[in-house]
């Protein structure tokens, strides 16, 4: 185990299958037992204070549209603006698909706003603030994250849109590149990647790197 690689992997939190995609890519290409993850482990996987009820909202929004384009496809649901029936409590309107394509539009509406807010959010002109209010906000876990860092002799970030609402990558990446350690952005194909790229010199694109063509 003393030659063992030691690595730390930063990612969305609420991305854990990419993130198990990715650690059972390193065991196929290194071995299981030929390194050490040394990742925030999902128990201490949280995000404090404003940024987790924006997520949360986020994911919400994401939920009751989902559920929406499912009844859409309901062969049920009325294929009209709206429609009412009569009833004993007097006149009430009834699921249609003009309704719920009204509820979608207001739906997608809002979670636009929110992804736009939080992009914002993370814009390179607010890292520097941000780093620091993460420290504030969770010092132990701040604290935790440096420890792990300052271990590792690989700090890879995995690149996906979720990245974006997730501030506590520029804390990790501040910290990896204090320590100097080497800094590898693994590309999934999302647009996180302008997030990150003033960070780090090296990038490998997630196919180059499943094969096995990249270069420990």
């Amino acid at each position: 185990m003393t030659d063992s690689k030691r690595i730390f992997i930063s990612h969305a939190w609420s991305e854990t299958v990419l993130y198990e995609t990715f650690v059972a890519s390193v065991d196929a290409r290194i071995g299981s037992g030929n390194w050490i993850n040394l990742s925030i482990p999902k128990g201490l996987a949280i995000e404090p204070g404003e940024e987790l009820r924006n997520k949360s909202e986020l994911q919400q929004l994401t939920v009751e549209i989902q559920k929406l384009v499912a009844r859409l496809k309901d062969p049920l649901v009325p294929q009209v603006a709206s429609r009412y029936v009569y009833g004993p409590e007097g006149r009430r309107e009834v699921e249609t698909k003009g309704m719920l394509l009204k509820a979608l539009d207001e739906l997608v509406a809002r979670r636009n706003k929110v992804a736009a807010k939080e992009r914002r959010d993370v814009s390179l002109v607010e890292i520097s603030k941000g780093v620091s209010v993460r420290m504030r906000e969770a010092p132990e876990l701040a604290l935790e994250i440096r420890e792990r860092i300052a271990g590792a002799d690989y700090f890879f970030i995995l690149l996906s849109e979720m990245l974006l609402f997730r501030r506590w990558v520029d804390f990790e990446m501040e910290v990896a590149s204090d320590a100097g350690i080497r800094t590898i952005a693994v590309d999934f194909g999302s647009n996180a990647g302008r997030h990150v790229e003033f960070k780090t010199r090296e990038t490998a694109t997630w196919a180059r790197f499943d094969q096995g063509a990249f270069e420990w």
